[in-house]
């Protein structure tokens, strides 16, 4: 079983080297980031899924922070 990740801020910067870094080694990345242009470049990674408007629902920003 594939060890699984939720990166925000995942098409740059740290976020990018972080989703990168565990998708080449077989983890499943959920990538979401408010640049939608850079996360569909992410997204074409393997073992990478977007989830590209995750983080416009306000509720899934106030689960975000609660959760952190």
């Amino acid at each position: 079983m594939k060890k699984t990740v939720f990166i925000t801020g995942a098409a740059g910067g740290l976020g990018a080297s972080a989703t990168r870094y565990l998708a080449e080694r077989d983890w499943q990345v959920f990538a979401a980031d408010f640049d939608e242009t850079a996360l569909r470049v992410i997204g074409k990674e393997p073992n990478v899924n977007r989830l590209p408007d995750c983080l416009a629902d306000p509720l899934a920003k106030l689960a975000l922070h609660w959760l952190s």
